[in-house]
């Protein structure tokens, strides 16, 4: 009888792989982040958004195939401030 292990692979917002765990089929992976494997996920801003890491797209409490499993995030619009100058003088 052979046991059989299958690979999660926890991916961030920059489709870097962050964690790989090698799981016995029908047995849940951990969540990385709140076991302390890892940080929090990132996504790197863009032109019109900031990012912040919300949760895995995946259910990985009973693994029976090989899984990757990436972070989700939520937008935030980025601010950006404007200055208005009257000559030299920042009004």
């Amino acid at each position: 009888m052979y046991d059989i292990y299958y690979r999660v692979q926890f991916i961030d917002g920059d489709n870097k792989v962050r964690n790989t765990q090698w799981i016995l089929s029908g047995q849940p992976a951990v969540d990385p982040v709140e076991n302390g494997l890892i940080n929090i996920p990132t996504k790197t801003s863009d032109v019109q958004f900031n990012y912040v890491y919300s949760h895995w797209t995946e259910d990985f409490n009973v693994i029976t195939t090989p899984l990757d499993v990436h972070a989700e995030f939520t937008n935030f619009l980025r601010d950006y401030p404007v200055y208005f100058y009257n000559g030299a003088e920042c009004i």
